[in-house]
């Protein structure tokens, strides 16, 4: 099933989100997505070195498929990473799982990362040892990434090509769908599909 934007509920942490229409297209289209030096309180650190901006799509799923197109644009920090994935299994803003890619990263371009709190563990150990792969990503293109999601799994395929399985990080039977933008990156999404097996 094609998600139409106008038409399903959202949930989202930014009004960077913007619904455009691009040579016929419906895309969301993220702009100007710049440094929050906001810090927060109980970490003491800047806000946007631990969270991302997030897009939910307002359903519930337990297994099946969701998959979108999306590219980058351009990112606003010159000495961080681009990153740009979705989320899965989202119980809200705070907790989720997420696949992202990096486009400008030669290797180990896709990784698995699980979001408690709010806190993406970028830094940690928990992402060290996290689940990657490389894939051939160009940086120009429009990259499709597709999460198949069973009970126990989740497989990740990334412009047709698999990536990984992995079990999920928590005992978590259902959860929304959505997008991710890491701090700093500007991106666009288009051709999002969602598939129920359940």
């Amino acid at each position: 099933m094609e998600i139409n934007l106008d038409e399903i509920s959202i949930l989202t942490n930014t009004d960077l989100f913007q619904k455009a229409n691009l040579f016929g297209e419906n895309i969301l289209m993220v702009e100007n997505n710049t440094y929050n030096a906001e810090v927060d309180p109980i970490l003491g650190i800047p806000l946007d070195d631990v969270k991302g901006k997030v897009y939910m799509f307002d359903t519930l799923i337990k297994t099946g498929s969701f998959s979108c197109e999306m590219q980058f644009l351009q990112k606003n920090i010159p000495d961080k990473e681009a990153w740009m994935g979705v989320v899965f299994r989202a119980q809200d803003m705070d907790n989720f799982e997420m696949v992202w890619i990096m486009p400008l990263a030669s290797a180990e371009n896709v990784a698995h990362i699980s979001v408690s709190h709010g806190i993406v563990p970028f830094w940690s150990d928990a992402y060290e040892q996290s689940k990657k792969a490389t894939i051939a990503i160009n940086e120009k293109d429009w990259n499709m990434i597709t999460i198949q999601m069973e009970e126990e799994i989740f497989t990740v395929t990334v412009n047709q090509k698999e990536a990984f399985t992995k079990r999920y990080a928590y005992y978590l039977k259902e959860g929304k769908v959505g997008i991710f933008l890491g701090t700093g990156t500007d991106a666009t999404f288009k051709n999002f599909h969602l598939k129920k097996s359940d």
